[in-house]
């Protein structure tokens, strides 16, 4: 896979355009943006893919890597193996 680069918006400590490492890792891209701000609503990120919008639970990706699906979404994506694809946009609201 070629590098491309995502959007996050919102509670992160550097918003914007970032670079995904080749492994689609989200634990390496919040990582390089700086993590979370501290009123980041972590259980509630949309993951905008492709026209269509799922929430993720994020609460625990800095400390163990783990991403769950919030309510429905399979096919679009798969919580277990949830990786950063081309023309993703995440937004991080405030809790």
């Amino acid at each position: 896979m070629r590098n491309f680069s995502l959007m996050i918006m919102g509670e992160v400590k550097r918003p914007g355009m970032v670079e995904v490492p080749k492994s689609g890792s989200f634990f390496e891209i919040f990582t390089s943006m700086g993590g979370f701000n501290p009123r980041a609503a972590t259980s509630k990120v949309r993951l905008t893919r492709k026209g269509q919008t799922v929430v993720l639970d994020m609460r625990n990706l800095m400390a163990d890597g783990s991403i769950k699906l919030v309510g429905a979404g399979k096919g679009i994506v798969d919580g277990e193996t949830v990786k950063a694809e081309p023309g993703d946009i995440l937004v991080v609201e405030q809790n």
